[in-house]
């Protein structure tokens, strides 16, 4: 009966300490909103980024020959103001439309964001940070695919929203849970995509070290009860 006692005593402080963990979690996407894998959303209205610059900048032409040439840049930041994770990454898109194409775009993606948490919409600034070019063209719905690797923003096809010729996006934000960047790609839509090379973030290793950490907090809690109620046994003997 002591052994079993003994048992049920660890298996209660690890399972106490996997609980705080889940809530801790839940806790967490509970305070923004987030974008859900699949399906669409109005776009949050979220603030101007804060933070410092984080060295990755990245303007370039999209073009689908017959139909738009788009320019874009794509800046990432460092916020402190990061609702989702002090100091980590926001994207910050602008597209512009040039006046010579012949179809509006539609919709602007970026990509390789995995599962990430993510907080998409927009942002104005009275001052666009670091070269980006703020325009008035403000997306209908944004998403995120099923697997949560695409995020987007959805534009009307016509009418005072589109991102027809001549026109610019407001500046496109995702505030997500990254701590680092690697490798993405950006694309423009119509009936045909055009798609470059980008930004997207990398796996974050805190969160993992932070769970691992209070697992292994759990078990040597686990073992010193053990230890202590073997003492307790030992000293009734």
């Amino acid at each position: 009966m002591r052994r079993v006692r003994i048992r049920i005593g660890a298996i209660a402080a690890l399972v106490l300490a996997v609980s705080v963990l889940v809530a801790a979690i839940s806790a967490h996407h509970a305070s923004a909103w987030l974008s859900a894998n699949g399906g669409a959303n109005t776009p949050d209205h979220l603030p101007p980024v804060s933070g410092s610059d984080s060295g990755r900048h990245k303007s370039g032409t999209l073009t689908v020959p017959g139909s738009f040439t788009a320019t874009y840049t794509e800046n990432v930041y460092s916020d402190p103001n990061n609702t989702l994770c002090h100091g980590c990454l926001i994207w910050v898109v602008s597209v512009t439309n040039s006046s010579s194409s012949t179809d509006a775009i539609t919709r602007v993606t970026i990509a390789r964001f995995g599962s990430f948490i993510v907080d998409l919409g927009d942002t104005t600034s009275a001052t666009p940070p670091d070269g980006l070019v703020s325009g008035t063209q403000v997306a209908t719905t944004v998403d995120r695919s099923t697997n949560g690797d695409v995020l987007g923003w959805n534009f009307s096809a016509s009418g005072a929203g589109a991102l027809s010729p001549g026109k610019t996006s407001v500046l496109l934000e995702a505030e997500t849970n990254a701590p680092a960047v690697t490798g993405g790609f950006i694309s423009a839509i119509d009936a045909q995509s055009a798609n470059d090379t980008a930004f997207a973030p990398i796996l974050p290793e805190v969160p993992m070290v932070a769970g691992i950490g209070l697992l292994g907090g759990a078990l040597v809690a686990g073992f010193a009860y053990r230890r202590r109620q073997q003492n307790k046994a030992e000293e009734t003997v």
